[in-house]
């Protein structure tokens, strides 16, 4: 599974009121290729703060939040990961897209061979995935946009 296929696997399996965090570069433009939401949350050039967000935000929404990043974000925020764990909420999904490689920015290896996720929380999903070749498309919204239509998103779902 590369990517791509595994952003369609997971677009397939939300509902229409959950919210998705995803990571900065590549995992983002994916998702925001393949559907783009205001549910959705594109968190561009912070590398590791996907988790913590959908973290603070799992604490105030009924809905359930997904957060989709990569091994080298998740590597960089391990210690959110274990804040994950202590407070466990149920109504957060972390999706680590594991390709072994900071894939956005030149294809440096990561140190994910040396741990596994699952030891620090374990209802941590790690996906194995292909480096790709395939570079998406920039999104065409700024960060403003893209933080304002969310906010009025998840404001609007949770308020009716």
């Amino acid at each position: 599974m590369n990517r791509a296929e595994a952003i369609i696997k997971i677009l397939k399996e939300i509902k229409e009121d959950d919210i998705i965090i995803s990571s900065t570069g590549y995992i983002s433009r994916e998702l925001f290729k393949q559907k783009d939401r205001k549910l959705n949350f594109y968190m561009m050039g912070s590398m590791g703060c996907a988790v913590p967000i959908g973290l603070g935000l799992s604490f105030h929404v009924k809905q359930n939040v997904i957060v989709v990043t990569g091994d080298g974000s998740a590597l960089m925020g391990l210690g959110s990961l274990v804040t994950c764990a202590k407070e466990a909420p149920k109504n957060l999904r972390v999706i680590i897209l594991d390709n072994k490689v900071h894939e956005s920015t030149g294809g440096q290896e990561t140190s994910s061979m040396y741990i596994d996720f699952k030891d620090i929380w374990e209802r941590v999903e790690v996906w194995n995935i292909k480096t790709d070749d395939t570079i998406p498309p920039r999104i065409k919204l700024s960060p403003y946009i893209i933080q304002k239509r969310f906010k009025n998103a998840v404001y609007a779902i949770n308020n009716k």
